[in-house]
Order: structure tokens, then C-alpha cells, then sequence
């Protein structure tokens, strides 16, 4: 919701610098969490995707303890394993696992 009240502001704060008043700001902040949020959501859908596809093992366990947060310290080791973590929650093979052991 603050994100739309946010873009509707925007286009008010831009018709007004058009108009040449300069001075108009938006009352409205960009949600900061918004960008977190995305993310975790992406990789617990993620994750959620490799256990019905049946591959779950590493891929979903990655997604889920990335979209907890876990998945490392602090600093930029932590950056490390949360983004080698939603590297392996993309890596979703083609074929689901239980297709690939009947060939």
C-alpha cells in the first residue's frame, strides 16, 4: 500500500515540477523494506516450486534458510551464502527427479 501511495504521490510531485514549482516533495517514503521483502518471498517461492517439482534436497533447503535469513553471518560473508544460496534455488532442473529415475 505504500508503495502505490508512494508512485501516486510521484506523479502529483511531477506534474507540479512541469508546472515549474520545484520545490514540491513527496510526503510519502519509498517503502524501505520493499526490496527484502521481494526477495525473500522470491526464494520461498522458489523453494517451494523445487519440493513440488521433487527435486527439494539442497535447492529447497538453500531457498528456505535464505528466505529465513539465514545462511551465514554478518558482513559480506553472509552476502556470500544468502546469494550462493539463491543461486541454488534457481538452479530447478527441467525434469522433475522422479521422471529422470524411470529413464
Amino acid at each position: 500500500m505504500q508503495l502505490v501511495a508512494h508512485a501516486c504521490t510521484e506523479r502529483v510531485v511531477l506534474a507540479r515540477w512541469e508546472e515549474g514549482d520545484l520545490a514540491a516533495r513527496s510526503r510519502v517514503s519509498y517503502p524501505d523494506g520493499l526490496l527484502a521483502w521481494a526477495r525473500r518471498e522470491f526464494l520461498r517461492a522458489k523453494g517451494h516450486q523445487a519440493s513440488l517439482l521433487g527435486t527439494g534436497g539442497k535447492a529447497a533447503e538453500a531457498a528456505g534458510k535464505a528466505a529465513a535469513g539465514g545462511g551465514g553471518g554478518s558482513g559480506a560473508g553472509g552476502r556470500g551464502a544468502r546469494a550462493e544460496a539463491a543461486a541454488l534455488a534457481l538452479a530447478v532442473p527441467t525434469q522433475p527427479q522422479h521422471l529422470r529415475s524411470r529413464l
